[in-house]
């Protein structure tokens, strides 16, 4: 993801509505988040954990 977030954090919950009780409650009266932007995968495009070789 790129553009003006000064930070991205993901959040494991049990459903849509976990989370926004979490984005109402919780984490927009955290002192100095002034603003939330949210975004949702809707399918894994690739799934993959190991890193590239660094082969030259």
């Amino acid at each position: 993801m790129s553009g003006e977030a000064d930070y991205q954090l993901r959040v494991l919950v049990r459903s849509l509505g976990a989370f926004e009780d979490f984005l109402r409650h919780r984490l927009t009266k955290v002192p100095g988040v002034a603003n939330v932007t949210t975004s949702f995968a809707l399918r894994p495009v690739i799934y993959k954990t190991e890193l590239p070789s660094l082969e030259w």
